[in-house]
């Protein structure tokens, strides 16, 4: 996979995480801990909002991605929170681009085909400062997100819009 310099290193592969069957809730549960992130109940409730699966070229977990659906107050909408995670030993891959890519594209896909409209569009905080200092862009065009706001620990808020999602109701 390319886009622009975003080329998806040799062998790995992102994948939704339903439809799989080589990598289970329970694996991505131990690399969770291996990573030494989130509490254990954390943990098992992520699981259940996975997503996406990034396999290394020897076929272990390398990433993933997460999805809840939350009202923004800001946006006045209920958009998808995506939160994802590339393994330390994984980074410099584009894995954790080309995970918020089809990330965006997934979610894109089933509101497009009616398939799940509870959602008007995806949001992220980037919370690795190397990278909100290395594309301080207020478009990323090739990811197709957009800034639109800093949350109270200073993180970039990126947002997507669906394409057909509607506008909030203007206030009364």
């Amino acid at each position: 996979m390319r886009i622009g310099p975003w080329r998806l290193a040799d062998g790995y592969r992102v994948e939704p995480f339903e439809g799989q069957d080589e990598i289970a809730a329970a694996d991505v549960v131990a690399f969770w801990e291996a990573e030494g992130v989130l509490s254990p109940q954390e943990r098992e409730e992520r699981v259940h909002e996975l997503l996406l699966v990034a396999r290394a070229p020897d076929g272990t977990l390398a990433g993933v991605t997460t999805a809840y659906l939350e009202r923004e107050p800001q946006l006045g909408a209920t958009m998808w929170w995506v939160r994802g995670l590339v393994g330390a030993a994984h980074r410099g891959s584009a894995v954790g681009y080309w995970l918020g890519v089809r990330s965006r594209e997934v979610l894109a896909r089933r509101f497009a085909e009616g398939a799940d409209t509870r959602g008007s569009g995806v949001l992220f905080q980037l919370e690795n400062e190397e990278l909100a200092r290395a594309f301080p862009m207020a478009v990323w065009p090739t990811m197709g997100f957009r800034f639109y706001a800093r949350n109270v620990a200073g993180q970039d808020l990126r947002v997507h819009w669906f394409d057909g999602a509607l506008a909030p109701e203007p206030p009364s």
